[in-house]
């Protein structure tokens, strides 16, 4: 008997943010995060933080995230819709 393993991609989790969240939530598509902020702090390697349609403001910071081109950690438009960021302080990212 042989056994072969390999190191796939994996997609640990889908998150949610809206204008309507609440980042006390679980982050859900019926429980979305308020906060684009929150939901790039909850991101791990595999992870896609969907954002539903709006204008966000505020100061978003992307710092140690463990993830790698194999298996991404992904931030986009929710299927589409049109989100417009006005950050009030540059928008980073670093490590």
């Amino acid at each position: 008997m042989f056994l072969i393993a390999t190191t796939l991609p994996t997609h640990a989790a889908e998150y949610y943010v809206s204008t309507n969240g609440n980042d006390g939530a679980s982050g859900s598509f019926a429980n979305p995060f308020l906060t684009i902020q929150h939901g790039v702090d909850e991101l791990l390697a595999g992870d896609i933080l969907n954002i539903r349609s709006g204008h966000y403001h505020g100061y978003v910071s992307i710092t140690d995230l463990n993830a790698a081109s194999n298996n991404p950690a992904v931030v986009s438009a929710y299927s589409n819709e049109i989100v417009t960021l006005a950050a009030t302080e540059p928008i980073s990212s670093s490590g």
